[in-house]
């Protein structure tokens, strides 16, 4: 039951200065797409939907108020679970606190707060219905319409829940929200804390907003590194890693002599290797100006012997923003 007691007017009067709408613009300047965004630190820091800005030249956030704050940098992003953490030139701007679902319940009030179908500063509410996907996913009754993907689902004590992400279009009233705690394992574990921490965001560089929404991933330096391993190409790799790897794959401060040598005994001994990303795993962050990327892969190898191998794994790297890019770190974790 709903406490009596609770301000619901009072919640959306301090929230909604925190929520903006996302312009996504293309490199003509027009408009591609809308969505909602919600600041979770006072110097800029946003949370919304990677859909949303996937496939931008540029980004606006525009308030309620009419406010409009000009775009930074992406900070870090995950194709999935749909998360993107962003930067705007901003000082002291209102910003909300990214709660916790492990006390949340099936049959609670939620309230989202976005911009359904250009409607700026909408508020809607309803009920936790279910958990799915081991609570990485909220399922709600509170309306979520084109144009509120990333909008902040709210408790009764005024924190986010989760981020309003989709709608089944096959039923009625089924909406879905990422949980507090798959965005904070996506994009913020890492990078940067909820804004009452008085952390910021990592500096620069940021990724290139493209046209296209595989282009940011395509054009990751996890793949070029990836591409080089399959093909042996122990010159490329050296190129970017320069002397003195932190960790390469478990040894620590190889030098380039070294990975040559080992790339080499590995052409010697493999036929073939391959590797299949799986781009919706793709993750980018940047943390004391060193940025991270991983992606979870299917690799497969074929030794001169006939011995056939095969294994999914999860491939990170680690490197600092030069020219060229400086690798620092390369792992590869087999997940089954």
């Amino acid at each position: 039951m709903i406490a009596k007691d609770v301000d619901i007017p009072g919640i959306v009067r301090q929230a909604k200065p925190a929520v903006v709408q996302i312009v996504a613009l293309d490199d003509q300047n027009k408009t591609l797409k809308t969505g909602t965004g919600f600041f979770i630190s006072a110097d800029g820091n946003l949370l919304t939907n990677y859909h949303v800005i996937s496939d931008a030249r540029s980004i606006l956030a525009k308030t309620p108020s009419g406010a409009v704050y000009s775009f930074k940098k992406i900070v870090a992003f995950s194709p999935k679970p749909d998360v993107a953490l962003l930067t705007f030139y901003a000082t002291d701007v209102p910003y909300l606190n990214l709660g916790s679902t492990a006390d949340a319940v099936e049959g609670q009030r939620v309230l989202v707060l976005g911009n359904p179908e250009g409607f700026e500063g909408t508020v809607s509410d309803g009920i936790i219905s279910a958990f799915r996907e081991n609570r990485s996913m909220i399922q709600i009754t509170a309306p979520v319409s084109h144009g509120s993907s990333g909008s902040p689902v709210l408790n009764e004590s005024g924190q986010v829940l989760g981020i309003a992400t989709l709608v089944a279009q096959e039923g009625q009233n089924l909406n879905f929200a990422i949980s507090a705690e798959a965005v904070r394992a996506a994009v913020l574990s890492a990078t940067v804390e909820d804004g009452a921490s008085g952390e910021t965001a990592a500096a620069e560089p940021s990724i290139t907003l493209s046209p296209s929404p595989n282009e940011p991933m395509d054009s990751a330096l996890i793949f070029k590194i990836d591409r080089a391993f399959g093909e042996h190409d122990w010159a490329t790799i050296c190129n970017y890693v320069g002397d003195g790897v932190v960790n390469y794959f478990g040894h620590g401060n190889a030098s380039a002599t070294f990975i040559r040598k080992d790339m080499e005994g590995d052409a010697k001994t493999y036929r073939w290797t391959r590797t299949y990303p799986d781009r919706s795993t793709f993750r980018r962050f940047i943390k004391d100006g060193v940025v991270y990327e991983s992606i979870e892969e299917r690799t497969e190898a074929l030794e001169y012997s006939g011995r056939h191998h095969q294994a999914h794994c999860l491939f990170e790297i680690a490197y600092e923003e030069s020219n060229p890019q400086r690798v620092l770190a390369l792992s590869l974790k087999v997940l089954k």
